[in-house]
């Protein structure tokens, strides 16, 4: 267990980072000029589809927690779908991330023609934009192996359900082919523990989600900020709250904190706490262990891909198969 606690993220319950764009005066922005929406929009349509993504595979954890275990299977297919959106709903939103970026640089900046939008901003403006991308990357590479894995290599889920003492945890591995031909947990995803492949529980997972949806957020904003102080000799005051979100961010926050705190072994050693109170959200990370205790694990599921020449599945958390 992790006693040690860092404060990630302080702040509105609405990313600031909305009311900043919408401040911006128009003379700074070049989103025309690029062929793109304006950046609030960008934001707005973005974050759209990243709240309606949490709450399809949230409303599917609600549905399975009233379902016997027996009948865990019924639930592969919503699973893979729902889960699937979110993840490409957080790839396209840190995506977008670059495409507002893009607006606040005129385009003589870069004099090559270059579609990739984080590469066109590396060639307008390394220093800042390299910035970002370190302050990010941590929050964005799982997501990234998942989607790439299931886009361009075949990757599939296999799907756990962990009984324990305390409530049912549903969760997945991505599968891998290893040199022998046998299906193990892709080890860019999931590490090794106790000498045990290892997977992601939804429980765990969903909160991890959310969290990078906050703190990519928050060093957007910080970039902006520093793009428009640097390029501009701008500061702006962009402190008032936006409403219109409030509603939809707050009922997410506290669906997500209602998901039980119940993971798989190896996710105990890095867990965020999302405490909420007087219009403000807070993101810890670092659980003293007096707080967290782990269940005990009677027994588990796993619903697997079959194929007909695959003969060998390594299963996690459980002494076996190796890479």
């Amino acid at each position: 267990m992790i006693n040690n606690i860092t404060n990630l993220y302080y702040g509105a319950i609405t990313p600031s980072v909305y009311n900043l764009l919408e401040t911006i005066p128009n003379e700074k922005l070049y989103h025309n000029e690029h062929c793109l929406r304006h950046p609030s929009s960008i934001y707005t349509i973005s974050k759209g589809k990243v709240i309606k993504a949490f709450n399809s595979l949230l409303d599917i954890l609600d549905e399975m927690s009233s379902v016997h275990s027996d009948r865990f299977g019924i639930y592969e297919e919503k699973l893979d779908e729902s889960y699937t959106h979110l993840l490409e709903a957080m790839v396209s939103y840190v995506d977008d991330t670059y495409n507002i970026l893009k607006c606040l640089y005129p385009k003589s900046k870069v004099s090559k023609n270059e579609p990739f939008a984080y590469k066109w901003l590396l060639a307008a403006d390394e220093n800042i934009i390299s910035e970002y991308q370190t302050s990010i990357h941590q929050y964005r590479k799982k997501i990234a192996y998942i989607n790439n894995k299931i886009k361009h290599e075949h990757g599939l889920f296999s799907h756990i359900c962990a009984i324990t003492t305390w409530a049912r945890v549903a969760g997945f591995y991505l599968e891998a082919i290893n040199k022998d031909g046998v299906i193990v947990p892709y080890n860019k995803v999931h590490e090794m523990y106790n000498n045990k492949h290892t997977g992601i529980s939804y429980n765990k997972d969903i909160l991890d989600q959310l969290v990078s949806f906050y703190i990519i957020s928050n060093k957007l904003e910080t970039t902006i900020n520093k793009i428009l102080l640097s390029n501009y000799n701008m500061v702006i005051d962009y402190s008032k709250d936006n409403s219109d979100e409030y509603s939809e961010f707050n009922m997410l926050l506290i669906r997500v904190n209602k998901v039980p705190k119940v993971y798989y072994e190896n996710e105990y050693s890095s867990v965020y706490k999302i405490e909420l109170g007087c219009d403000k959200v807070k993101i810890i990370q670092g659980i003293p262990s007096r707080y967290m205790t782990m269940p005990t694990y009677l027994s588990w599921r796993f619903i697997h891909t079959p194929d007909r020449k695959s003969r060998t599945v390594t299963l996690p958390y459980y002494e076996g198969i190796d890479d």
